[in-house]
Order: C-alpha cells, then structure tokens, then sequence
C-alpha cells in the first residue's frame, strides 16, 4: 500500500488521497493502532498546554464567567429534558430517546448512543436531522435580523492566509 500510495495522485503535498485509506480498509489490509498510553498522553499534553497559556487576567475572567456558563448548560439540559417530555406526551416513545433527540450536540454522538443503548435510532436520528436543517434554514436570517434591531454591522472577515504546510 506504501508504494501505491506514493504514486497515487494526492493532495499535491505527498500525501495520498483519503479514499485510499477507505479503499485499503475495504480490502481488508491490516493498519497499525497506537498504543494505548499515547491516546492518555495526547489528551495530557494538550491540556497541559491550553492550561500553561493561561495567565493572572485569563484566570480572572474565566472566573466570572463560570456561573454564567454553569446556568446556559443547566438551561440547554432543562429545555432538551423539557422538548423530551412533550415528545414522550404526543408519541409515546421512551424517555432516553426523546432526550437524546432534543438534546443539544451532535447528530453523529446522538445516534451513536441511541444505537449503543437500544433507544429509537429512527427517532433520534430523524429529529435530530430536523433541528439541524430548521437551525441552517432559519439560523442565518435570524442573525441578520438580530443585527438590524441592534444595529450591530457584521465583522469583516480576514483575508485567508496562504500557509505553507
């Protein structure tokens, strides 16, 4: 696979394209797995360097915005559990995967644990697919009339930047 990969037509940067790994994957070629320490040591080192970019001002304002924080994710948690109660009331399903469906998050991790624990995945996934589309529909058209009422003019955005990789 090395050499296929090699003279495969990639990203222009030497490296090969995805679908290869796909097709590799497909066929059944054995892959290598990181050992299981170096997930744990990953997740250690990037903490710890979030955390050292933290100084006395950083520290500060972090603080007063803890109880903020703390009261929008226990309101987003109330509301899912709330839209999970009227979904339990009109349609009869279960508790879990009303919540799941209502929940705030990602459609994948919602339907990844209905599956994993046996709740409504056509539900969850259904529901789920709904608020995404109604949140990309209705989402951009809020923010400008947000805008207009307060009389907020949009952030330009940065020129891109041409990196070399």
């Amino acid at each position: 696979v090395g050499r296929a990969a090699a003279a495969a037509p990639g990203r222009g940067d030497g490296r090969p394209p995805r679908w290869l790994g796909a097709v590799a994957g497909l066929l059944g070629v054995p892959h290598s797995e990181w050992p299981p320490f170096v997930l744990a040591l990953s997740y250690a080192t990037l903490g710890v360097s979030v955390g050292l970019r933290f100084d006395l001002q950083a520290f500060r304002a972090t603080r007063r915005l803890v109880l903020p924080f703390l009261l929008c994710t226990l309101g987003m948690i109330g509301g899912a559990a709330m839209m999970g109660g009227v979904l339990v009331a009109l349609m009869g399903t279960d508790w879990f995967s009303a919540y799941l469906a209502t929940t705030p998050g990602g459609i994948n991790i919602a339907v990844i644990l209905a599956f994993d624990s046996g709740a409504n995945v056509t539900l969850v996934l259904g529901i789920s697919l709904v608020r995404f589309l109604l949140v990309m529909l209705a989402g951009p058209p809020l923010v400008r009339w947000l805008m207009n009422l307060t009389g907020t003019a949009p952030v330009p955005r940065p020129p891109p930047s041409h990196r070399a990789s």
